[in-house]
């Protein structure tokens, strides 16, 4: 058997355990995620609009979290819209749990600004569900009413999350 063959067999047998990104023995621990999303939706007056946010959080308590998010929005007409707010939720999960659904409602207070000067304080209610298909990767889906000064905005995002 040549030394080629010999050292691939031996990496083949001794490298798995090292390779994974969580050490094998210690169990798995969902503590925080991160997360991107395409949104879409419409103010209260039935102008449609688009963006892209993100955000983090996590988890500080059983299922209570901490984080922020942020967007940028562009309406079909009128101003882009940017949001900044901090979050706290509550992840109705089991944190030992690697895979599978993994449903939320979340309450956050920030602002919104516009290009044109334009800001104030916005808050936002909502919820919706990370759905992990591995140990580190999940679909996010998520349904919010977000207030700001006199009006509100519907949103729906759908993107990544990683942890």
């Amino acid at each position: 058997m040549s030394p080629r063959w010999l050292a691939l067999g031996l990496s083949v047998v001794l490298l798995p355990p090292f390779a994974g990104a969580q050490d094998p023995l210690k169990p798995f621990r969902y503590s925080g995620s991160a997360f991107a999303h395409g949104t879409v939706g419409a103010c209260a007056h039935g102008v449609a609009f688009g963006g892209v946010g993100g955000g983090v959080e996590g988890l500080v308590w059983k299922g209570l979290s901490l984080g922020a998010a942020g967007s940028a929005n562009t309406f079909v007409r009128g101003p882009n819209i940017y949001l900044l707010t901090g979050q706290v939720g509550y992840h109705f999960v089991d944190r030992n749990r690697p895979r599978g659904s993994d449903p939320f409602v979340s309450f956050g207070m920030g602002f919104g600004t516009s290009l044109h000067g334009r800001s104030s304080g916005s808050a936002n209610l909502g919820g919706g569900l990370n759905y992990w298909v591995s140990n580190h990767v999940g679909i996010r889906m998520e349904g919010r009413v977000i207030g700001i000064t006199s009006d509100g905005i519907g949103v729906l995002q759908l993107g990544v999350a990683f942890r």
